[in-house]
């Protein structure tokens, strides 16, 4: 964990973006939990697509869930070096989602009609 950061954010504005950002991704794994849900962005054998839930909207609830919550605590404590961590997990995770998203592709025949639905990370923007 970050210097000054706590498990729970203080301020009313970092509790909103950490409670969010908790709910979504608790939805996203409810979703996900008959699609072999892994860490990894291999795709699991006998994976299938979900396209329920947030999956309706984003292909990416999880990764948005991650950046939504940890978006509070920068909220909370917005020093240099958090903002520096939360733009730097940004990037990873941008990086992660070309990846799996490539494999997702060759994994799902259906995958490209879904993905020109849907959007990528941030709702109704990419």
């Amino acid at each position: 964990m970050v210097p000054g950061w706590t498990i729970f954010p203080g301020s009313l504005f970092g509790k909103v973006f950490f409670l969010l950002g908790l709910a979504i991704g608790g939805r996203a794994v409810w979703e996900m939990r008959r699609s072999k849900l892994r860490v990894q962005p291999e795709v699991a054998a006998n994976a299938r697509l979900v396209v329920t839930g947030p999956y309706r909207y984003l292909r990416n609830p999880m990764y948005l869930s991650v950046l939504t919550a940890t978006a509070g605590w920068v909220i909370d404590q917005p020093g240099a070096l958090n903002c520096f961590a939360w733009i730097l997990l940004t990037f990873v995770l941008i990086l992660k989602i070309k990846y799996e998203e490539s494999l997702l592709k060759k994994a799902f025949p259906d995958y490209l009609a879904y993905s020109e639905k849907t959007h990528r990370l941030i709702p109704f923007v990419w």
